[in-house]
């Protein structure tokens, strides 16, 4: 009986111990990439990467990432300049960047790609244009969906617009348009809008 107690107190213990480790070795440091934009300039290449992360990461981890997709990037995509840009919505690809994004460029520059042999990292310099996330704030998929669907009906409509007032006119319909698909007010859309930057 002693020798069984014994043998439960070390399994507790070896439990107790293991704990810890298991709640802090989360990696934050896990991410996808969704999609590489070629936006050449000239003779310069550069690319944006489009990256998927998950609830918890930080501003410091979205800026580890980007290092890991720079390194990965010298070896696949040789460049002038890189951009990185953050996401929590695979539905948000190509909608802009919810969290912000890295640049590598020369001098620090995206404008200076054209002032460098592609794969000349000599002069590569970071501009963090990070934000931390609010996970309390974070989107739904549902709201993500409802988000880059008036994105690309905004978009779509755009395409045949000469004035101020034809843009504004999209600005309205693209707003009719996502209420009725989705079924909410204005007032939950201008939520979603204001949620965003969050």
């Amino acid at each position: 009986m002693l020798k069984a107690i014994k043998i439960i107190l070390i399994i507790f213990v070896l439990t107790i111990v293991s704990i810890p480790e298991k709640i802090y070795s989360r990696d934050n440091l896990q991410y996808r990439i969704m999609r590489i934009d070629n936006s050449p300039s000239g003779s310069a290449r550069r690319f944006t990467y489009h990256v998927l992360i998950n609830p918890g990461t930080t501003k410091n981890d979205m800026e580890q990432i980007a290092l890991k997709v720079l390194a990965q990037a010298q070896k696949e995509n040789p460049f002038n300049a890189l951009a990185v840009g953050f996401n929590d919505h695979a539905a948000l690809t190509g909608h802009g960047f919810r969290f912000g994004r890295v640049e590598f460029a020369p001098n620090g520059r995206w404008a200076d790609a054209g002032t460098v042999r592609t794969g000349d990292y000599s002069t590569l310099r970071m501009t963090n244009l990070l934000r931390e996330p609010d996970w309390d704030n974070a989107f739904t998929k549902r709201e993500a969906k409802i988000y880059a669907r008036y994105n690309r009906t905004l978009n779509s409509l755009l395409r045949n617009v000469n004035t101020q007032e034809d843009h504004h006119q999209a600005e309205i319909t693209a707003t009719q348009r996502t209420l009725k698909k989705y079924r909410i007010t204005q007032q939950e859309l201008d939520n979603i809008f204001q949620r965003y930057r969050r």
